[in-house]
């Protein structure tokens, strides 16, 4: 790679040159790319002819204001407004030519974490780790699309609250079937290594739901905890959305809106992790963040 040296451009030079360049930041070292195109006043009419954003506003402006309501109330579970989750949700809608306009939902909002089984003799895990220091992936102030890797420290004290929404269309394989939750906490009690869990039945069939589990881990310390989806002898589908892993009053969950769940979010031990990782996945047909085409009646 080519070295510059004495370079010293003028104030003004220096910042059209970075609002050319998008800086995303690696755990080593920083990435400095060129942006595609550096849109101005003379070419923002091409971007807007190209966008939906036209579409969707007309269509906002015609939704009555108890329908707007309804997607503001939405958006506060998924931290947007009720016109940014509009848009995020027409837009897609348009783009992948599906008729209509969703329903706002309190239970899932955009892209939900869908898994389709296929569990016949091998069991079918889904995780999500949390330990007590890694590095997180965070979108960089003021910046859209540049990210850095920030040293997390999260120390767990006293109770963990896990909670989820989801949806469930099941059957049993055979009479030994499974399908649970797992919330599993590894520390220390009276100064030696310890460990505490708790197994949670969810339901095979259900139509969107919420679940909301307060645990309280017999540890003195916690220095790790993870949360297990795990399903034996089913067949099916099960979606979740609306993650909220929280301690300290703080949500700590990894990707909790689901609408990316297979992008690195972290790095431990120098290696990156996704949000949730499958184990014992040689049964399951898919597993991904996708936008539910049709709607389950509410419980």
């Amino acid at each position: 790679m080519a070295k510059v040296i004495d370079f010293d451009p003028s104030v003004e030079a220096k910042e059209a040159m970075l609002r050319s360049l998008r800086v995303e930041m690696r755990p080593d070292d920083a990435v400095i790319n060129k942006k595609d195109i550096i849109w101005r006043k003379r070419n923002l009419i091409e971007i807007t002819d190209l966008s939906m954003l036209n579409q969707c506003a007309a269509l906002w402006h015609s939704l009555s204001s108890g329908e707007r309501a309804n997607w503001d109330t939405a958006a506060a579970y998924c931290a947007l407004t009720g016109w940014e989750l509009f848009l995020q949700d027409t837009s897609y809608r348009l783009l992948n030519n599906l008729l209509g306009i969703a329903a706002p939902n309190i239970h899932h909002q955009y892209k939900v974490m869908e898994c389709v089984l296929n569990c016949t003799d091998e069991y079918f895990s889904i995780y999500q780790k949390h330990y007590s220091n890694y590095k997180l992936r965070e979108l960089i102030p003021g910046q859209k699309k540049a990210y850095a890797w920030n040293e997390i420290n999260e120390q767990v004290v006293g109770s963990l609250i896990v909670e989820f929404n989801y949806f469930s269309d099941l059957e049993e394989l055979d009479i030994d079937y499974e399908f649970y939750a797992i919330i599993h906490c590894i520390g220390t009690k009276d100064g030696s290594l310890a460990q505490d869990f708790i197994f949670i039945d969810l339901d095979l069939k259900t139509a969107w739901k919420s679940f909301f589990q307060l645990f309280i881990p017999d540890l003195d310390t916690i220095t790790f905890y993870q949360i297990i989806f795990s399903a034996y002898h089913v067949s099916g589908v099960v979606m979740f959305d609306n993650f909220n892993f929280e301690h300290d009053s703080q949500n700590w969950a990894f990707d909790f809106n689901c609408d990316s769940i297979r992008s690195d979010r972290y790095i431990f031990n120098n290696k990156y992790w996704p949000a949730w990782i499958v184990d014992y996945a040689y049964t399951y047909i898919s597993f991904d963040s996708v936008y539910p085409t049709y709607e389950p009646e509410e419980e």
